[in-house]
């Protein structure tokens, strides 16, 4: 039996929608599902006014699959999509908008803030005025340096390292008129070296990792994985051993500690990424519905032991979906 599945996208300017696969505010996640098994719909909403969603959804039959997923960047349309929903009673939601509005980075630390196994960063959102801005530092007792990022930004190109109070006036270079600042704390393992991991986490109760990108600077990007692990067979090694045994690397502690965010989040799925710390507890450096899992390297190539994690992560989600 084909499930039907109607993925919703979409964004609240019409200039962030490259197109119907690439859209600013939304995750990949759903490409991996096998359409053998679910027939995918794709729903596109361009700042989307409340009948266009309405005359849009209410017609299809099956799983409404919100891919739409950062309300920083799209807060208008989710909430023109939780609005209809209301509506829709008895439709199957997957990551229902009202949640995914309620995962603004300051939100999400301060839930994740009260999981035991989890050691999270304070963090507050602030207008992009370095006054005003040195005093909600002060007022929220946030402890420098900070990691100051464009709010709806991802990835760390727009990432800024605070050293004090005296240099906040660096947010100014940030194009964005409101910024999260966040409170940066060393993760350098004993060797010297920087390791920041990706979870999936499904309301399953599934946690699949993604990757471990080793680099010798905290600023961790995907390409830190060519630039530092390439050529290094004892760091690409240690990845190929997280992935495949991270149930044991992790212990019980931080697996718990992923579920129970997923749970208080109320998502379905999100995508987190940290760092394993010496005492058994993670860092976390973000938690969302909105983090990607794609691409993936093709057979043959360096980092091609990456590609089971494409196959667990099509088997984790197809269950969530076959589950609800």
């Amino acid at each position: 039996m084909v499930i039907p599945v109607i993925v919703l996208r979409g964004a609240d300017d019409r200039l962030k929608i490259e197109s119907a696969r690439q859209i600013s505010g939304n995750c990949d996640l759903w490409e991996l599902l096998d359409d053998t098994r679910f027939e995918l719909q794709r729903l596109v909403f361009a700042h989307a006014k409340l009948a266009e969603i309405e005359m849009a959804i209410v017609p299809r039959e099956g799983i409404l699959l919100n891919t739409i997923s950062d309300p920083d960047i799209n807060p208008h349309t989710l909430s023109n999509l939780r609005t209809v929903l209301r509506q829709q009673k008895n439709r199957t939601i997957v990551n229902h908008p009202k949640h995914v509005l309620q995962t603004h980075r300051e939100e999400v630390a301060k839930v994740a803030a009260g999981i035991t196994g989890l050691v999270t960063p304070g963090t507050i959102r602030v207008a992009n005025k370095p006054a005003l801005a040195k005093k909600s530092v002060a007022v929220a007792g946030l402890r420098y340096p900070l990691l100051a990022r464009p709010a709806g930004a991802h990835g760390g190109t727009a990432l800024v390292k605070i050293a004090d109070a005296a240099a906040i006036g660096a947010i100014s270079a940030l194009s964005s008129r409101q910024v999260y600042l966040t409170e940066f704390h060393d993760f350098r393992s004993h060797d010297g070296l920087y390791r920041k991991c990706r979870f999936f986490v499904f309301a399953t109760g599934e946690v699949v990792p993604r990757h471990l990108i080793i680099g010798r600077d905290w600023n961790i990007h995907s390409r830190t994985r060519s630039d530092v692990m390439i050529g290094q067979p004892s760091l690409l090694d240690e990845e190929r051993e997280f992935l495949e045994n991270y149930q044991v690397i992790l212990g019980d502690r931080r697996l718990k500690a992923l579920r129970a965010l997923i749970d208080k989040l109320g998502l379905h799925y999100l995508g987190v990424d940290a760092s394993p710390l010496p005492n058994g507890d993670l860092l976390l450096f973000e938690a969302n519905a909105c983090m990607n899992a794609l691409p993936f390297p093709a057979a043959g190539d360096s980092f091609d032991y990456l590609l089971p994690m494409r196959s667990r992560l099509t088997q984790a989600f197809s269950n969530l979906l076959l589950k609800l």
